[in-house]
């Protein structure tokens, strides 16, 4: 019995260095993706903030995001629009916006005889 039970602790002795191997590997794998997900996303970050810096650049070039110095003045020092501006504003667009909506149609209760077609 002595040399079966030193044959069965020597081959636990040997799987328990394997998992002790195997959790250092899952360890360092692991580490290893966290630390390569963080790098991603600092180089994500960067690309972005540069595509971010072109485009800003362009719309300075082209100029179509500057202010007038003529809109400025209507506006006050927290450049917000003064009540009566706003309100003018707002039925303009409320105008402009119904001219080119389609007009709703309105489905009427039609009898059980009749034949003709819905909403007129």
């Amino acid at each position: 019995m002595g040399p079966l039970k030193t044959d069965q602790n020597s081959k636990l002795a040997v799987r328990n260095e394997l998992f002790k191997g195997l959790k250092a590997m899952v360890i360092v794998v692991c580490l290893v993706l966290s630390l390569t997900s963080v790098a991603f996303c600092f180089f994500l970050n960067f690309k972005a903030s540069e595509l971010q810096d072109r485009v800003t650049l362009l719309e300075n070039e082209k100029g179509r995001f500057n202010m007038p110095a003529s809109a400025a003045t209507f506006l006050s020092e927290d450049g917000t629009m003064p009540l009566f501006l706003q309100n003018k504003l707002d039925r303009l667009l409320q105008e402009r916006l119904e001219e080119h909506l389609g007009k709703r149609r309105i489905v009427r209760e039609a009898q059980a005889n009749c034949n003709c077609p819905p909403g007129l």
